[in-house]
């Protein structure tokens, strides 16, 4: 890595971090919060899953954490729980429509926010792939080194 690439992603990093410091912690539709969201994505993402699943997926994140926000999620019928029947023990997790509903601000937020960024750098198509792949990699790096994971390892 060149020394000016890794200060632009010094540089890069800290403005996001202020971005997100001076923006405070969101509160979106139901009160939403990001680890709420976080939670919230994953379940459209894959549908049904187990409280296994999700604590391995988000490894970094205490089992108490994510118990405690599904709990929330479910009082306020955000999300669906049933027991695993083969594991009666356990309960699997789904996404309601009214989950959905809540969701959908966020993504749309997010979603302007991200074109008007790639709009405002003014890339040629070439230039514009070049980004996208080098970004998908950074945020492949970044799941890793989080402790997300898609396989749960």
């Amino acid at each position: 890595m060149t020394d000016e690439l890794q200060q632009m992603i010094g540089e890069l990093s800290m403005r996001v971090r202020l971005f997100i410091e001076t923006a405070g912690e969101r509160q979106y539709a139901q009160q939403l919060k990001d680890k709420d969201i976080a939670i919230l994505v994953y379940l459209e993402k894959k549908g049904e899953v187990s409280f296994s699943e999700l604590s391995s997926f988000f490894r970094k994140v205490s089992p108490s954490t994510v118990s405690n926000t599904l709990k929330k999620l479910y009082q306020k019928k955000l999300i669906n729980r049933r027991e695993d029947p083969h594991d009666l023990r356990s309960n699997i997790f789904s996404i309601t429509n009214k989950g959905r509903q809540s969701l959908a601000p966020v993504i749309d937020e997010t979603t302007a926010m991200s074109r008007a960024l790639a709009e405002s750098l003014q890339l040629s198509a070439e230039e514009s792939n070049l980004v996208a792949q080098v970004v998908r990699r950074a945020t492949q790096n970044f799941d890793t080194w989080m402790g997300f994971s898609e396989d749960g390892k």
